[in-house]
């Protein structure tokens, strides 16, 4: 996912942290600012090669100048806003990715429902007990999770109050902090949200709103992460094993407990069943059918889906977007914010936008969804040939799309 800079803003219902330093952009393993370091060596290699070049018989210069162009235009040459090598990686796992969610959905000793196997073939689901209360720890390939509903006070806000995700931040940064926490706001618009834009209904129904927002249902989870490492760093100071892993992430979920309820924020912490329901829901899983992954979208039931990576996302102009496209034709959106502790106590963040419409008119909701959001201020690119990665990283797993 992409780390985000951002600035301190200013107080009021945002669904993103307002406070604390925030880390400066991670440097990715094997880079230096946007260039790999491969690239980097080519570069060098290529030049030192003309350089000692030089001097030779022409055939040997251009020889060689032939050969160092060519490795040049394969270390830099971009193709659908990505390095070339990049798309190819990028390409070879959405292909394994569709051959794997066909052959987990039809498999009968699958843990998940079918839609969601197809979703997240790594995906299992357990149930424990923890205080006399059911608890769903969730565990795919990139560690375990646990995830808590959220009740807002009333008249409620539209996403979690400011001082709440301050309490959450400080939990985040905190000692011996978790390896992620994620705040998730799945939104149904009101009434004839199927329909089209353009239908007489919906235009009849938008009218008598005048300008207000449409009435939405509104789901907002938080979810605590711990990757392989920091589970097994955490296990062994709960007596190891998977027991340890378990009891280490219900600490943690009652650390975040602490500081919702501190906020005047209820929760849930969810069992297996509602884990299972939630996923399912913000992935847009509301029938039987198997969902089907496309280069540019997700298609699952009568809707089609397009994930978003956010990026220079400041607090508020989120949560003016989320309010803007609160509407028909929009069947549904998913904003997933995920913070993650960072070196010096800095605070880093990633965010995943999804949004659901009709299959027909799903291109031209995506281009007004973006219009929207470069007017608002929010920067976000498609993640063409990872639109499954993006729905499960947009539900309550705390996953990254990289």
């Amino acid at each position: 996912m992409t780390t985000m800079t951002q600035a301190q803003p200013a107080r009021g219902s945002d669904p993103a942290p307002a406070a604390g330093p925030v880390a400066a952009p991670r440097r990715r393993s094997g880079r230096i600012g946007g260039l790999y370091v491969g690239q980097l060596v080519a570069l060098e290699v290529a030049a030192l090669a003309v350089a000692l070049s030089l001097g030779r018989p022409v055939w040997i210069v251009a020889v060689v100048g032939t050969a160092s162009a060519l490795a040049l235009g394969a270390a830099f040459a971009r193709r659908h806003g990505r390095w070339w090598f990049e798309h190819l990686l990028v390409n070879r796992r959405f292909k394994r990715r569709v051959r794997r969610s066909a052959v987990a959905a039809r498999s009968r000793t699958r843990s998940v429902p079918a839609p969601l196997a197809a979703l997240a073939p790594d995906l299992r689901i357990a149930q424990i007990t923890d205080r006399g209360h059911q608890v769903g720890i969730g565990q795919d390939g990139e560690g375990f999770f646990v995830a808590m509903s959220v009740s807002l006070p009333r008249p409620a806000p539209h996403a979690l109050p400011v001082p709440v995700l301050e309490r959450l931040a400080a939990v985040t940064t905190g000692g011996n902090p978790a390896s992620a926490l994620q705040i998730v706001v799945h939104t149904v618009p009101g009434p004839s949200a199927l329909l089209h834009r353009s239908a007489p209904a919906v235009q009849s129904y938008l009218e008598l709103l005048n300008g207000e927002s449409v009435p939405a249902t509104r789901q907002i989870w938080v979810v605590v992460r711990l990757d392989p490492r920091d589970a097994r760093a955490a296990a062994a100071a709960r007596g190891g094993g998977i027991d340890g892993v378990h009891r280490a992430l219900t600490a943690f979920a009652g650390r975040v407990g602490k500081a919702l309820r501190g906020g005047g924020v209820d929760y849930r912490v969810l069992d297996a069943a509602g884990l299972t329901a939630a996923i399912a829901t913000a992935a847009g899983l509301t029938g039987t059918a198997t969902p089907q992954e496309e280069w540019e979208r997700w298609v699952s039931g009568e809707s089609g889906h397009l994930v978003y990576a956010l990026t220079g996302l400041p607090p508020r102009s989120l949560s003016a977007l989320l309010q803007e496209i609160a509407q028909p034709p929009l069947t549904s959106t998913t904003v997933a914010v995920r913070m993650a502790p960072a070196p010096e106590g800095a605070l880093a963040l990633s965010g995943v936008l999804r949004i659901a419409a009709p299959p027909d008119g799903l291109e031209q909701v995506g281009g007004w969804v973006r219009g929207r959001a470069d007017q608002i201020g929010v920067t976000m690119h498609r993640l063409d040939g990872q639109q499954a990665v993006g729905v499960y990283a947009a539900a309550p797993t705390a996953a990254e799309t990289l």
